[in-house]
């Protein structure tokens, strides 16, 4: 848990990344973060592929709990995003609002559906807002790991003039 401020020079830092036992204390550790100089919240949503402690199948929040922390974030105008590999993890953190998936190493045809209908979701609810999707450098089982899926995930979401790319030259880099 934990969540990643601005030093104001626009580089990112971690304000603090502790294990903590939330039960029903995950507004009171996200108002906590963000109160530290979060400027938004990250949650390890399911287990690891290099955890010793957490079996990468695991899912590590109840939907309760990860609603809880979205609308706490939403609460100070931010929002929380998650490290998710398989498609249990990413269901549950898109089923409670999360606003941001990172990895999907694993993720099916039916999840891939989910995500879709959550991106035309998040386009339908504010006239303003842009979806930017970032390619992962061709690594196997992730959304956005070549132009194709890129493609693809922009159609499943409408092809809403507002969905763009962000390609990320070290991922290029490393395809």
């Amino acid at each position: 848990f934990g969540g990643v401020g601005s030093s104001g020079d626009g580089c990112e830092f971690d304000v603090v990344a502790e294990l903590f036992e939330l039960g029903d204390e995950v507004s009171a550790a996200v108002r906590e973060q963000l109160r530290l100089g979060a400027s938004q919240i990250k949650l390890a949503a399911g287990g690891g592929i290099s955890s010793m402690y957490d079996p990468i199948d695991s899912v590590q929040y109840f939907e309760s709990e990860l609603r809880a922390a979205v609308q706490a974030a939403g609460d100070w105008g931010t929002y929380v995003a998650v490290h998710a590999y398989t498609p249990a993890a990413i269901r549950r953190s898109v089923e409670a609002g999360v606003r941001s998936i990172e990895h999907a190493h694993l993720v099916d045809e039916a999840t891939m559906k989910l995500i879709g209908d959550a991106f035309r979701g998040a386009l339908g609810s504010s006239e303003r807002c842009r979806l930017l999707l970032e390619d992962t450098a061709g690594a196997g089982g992730t959304v956005g790991r070549s132009f194709d899926e890129l493609a693809e995930a922009i159609e499943r979401a409408g092809a809403d003039a507002r969905l763009g790319v962000c390609l990320d030259s070290c991922h290029l880099l490393a395809s």
